[in-house]
């Protein structure tokens, strides 16, 4: 009875022993250790999100409501522009910033949470254009949405490099009206960029 406590009593002392050299082992691998100049080590930290937004507008385009950017993340939307003829055009600057201590690369982009390829093109015109209507009355169809997206062109542009830690670089997405044909009715975008990075 004795011996089988003493076992028991061993055999839970080895199991502490083995959780906490298992924890002290992670930790050491989950951290990647950087020495500086002044022989300060420094853990390793994952920081990529944009800041600094600003915009301009051309001829009529007005901004109805202004985009958002969330707190440490790479996430551009939430707002509404208002493009009335050929030549109207609104851009978004804004910050693509690596504040971490790892370097990052662009992976691949979501808009309004549909992968961005070449398979899924039609399924994110028709999320976009929401409301498109062409001949004023008031219905929107599969013909005026494929018209929304021959007249009014959406472009945005990522640094698709790898950010070295603490580099910025800049990023943008430009809303213009190119075509001639002016709708009779509301043509109304909905539309929000998500970004992903990888560590590179």
């Amino acid at each position: 009875m004795k011996k089988e406590k003493e076992i028991k009593i061993l055999a839970i002392v080895s199991l502490i022993i083995s959780v906490l050299c298992i924890t002290i082992a992670f930790l050491s691998i989950s951290k990647v250790m950087v020495t500086n100049k002044k022989n300060v080590i420094a853990d390793a930290r994952w920081d990529v999100h944009f800041d600094n937004l600003k915009y301009k507008t051309y001829s009529d385009a007005k901004i109805i409501k202004y985009p958002t950017l969330q707190n440490k993340k790479t996430y551009i939307g939430d707002f509404e522009v208002l493009l009335t003829k050929p030549g109207d055009k609104v851009t978004f600057f804004y910050d693509v910033v690596n504040a971490g201590t790892l370097r990052a690369k662009y992976d691949l982009t979501y808009v309004n949470d549909i992968l961005e390829e070449s398979s899924n093109k039609d399924k994110i015109i028709k999320s976009i254009y929401a409301e498109s209507d062409w001949d004023g009355d008031g219905v929107t169809t599969d013909e005026e949405v494929i018209k929304s997206s021959k007249n009014i062109v959406i472009k945005d542009k990522i640094f698709k490099g790898t950010l070295q830690a603490n580099e910025i670089q800049r990023g943008s997405l430009t809303i213009s009206f190119i075509g001639n044909e002016v709708p009779k009715g509301e043509v109304k975008l909905n539309i929000s960029l998500k970004y992903y990075f990888v560590q590179k």
